[in-house]
């Protein structure tokens, strides 16, 4: 069994605030360790991947929910640079083998630094 286009969309708060994305960060851990108790008592789940890399526009909510990994201004920013959220730096991490080392990153809104643990 193949796991794709699992996460979590974050509806109702605005696009800029979703940097700090501690409710996917959330669902990931819980979803993650759950697969990992399947796999422990013989689920044959072959890989697992997570929905969506980017934000993205939506057919049906416009760009009012977010839901990648990586936070992009669609609306004010015509390079459309990414910037990682939370989220990114958690999973990033628990792909390298999960660390309890501290993060840094940016907000593209404000360019304030912020810090985490994971």
């Amino acid at each position: 069994m193949y796991i794709h286009e699992n996460g979590q969309r974050l509806l109702g708060a605005p696009r800029e605030t979703s940097m700090n994305d501690t409710s996917r960060v959330n669902y990931l851990k819980g979803y993650i360790g759950g697969l990992l108790a399947a796999l422990r008592n013989g689920s044959n789940t072959k890989g697992y991947f997570t929905w969506s890399f980017l934000d993205s526009f939506e057919l049906l909510d416009g760009y009012t929910s977010n839901f990648g990994l990586y936070y992009i201004d669609l609306i004010n920013d015509p390079d459309l640079k990414r910037y990682p959220k939370l989220s990114a730096h958690w999973y990033s991490n628990f792909l390298k083998g999960g660390s309890k080392r501290t993060s840094t990153a940016v907000s593209p809104m404000t360019d304030e630094i912020s810090h985490f643990s994971q």
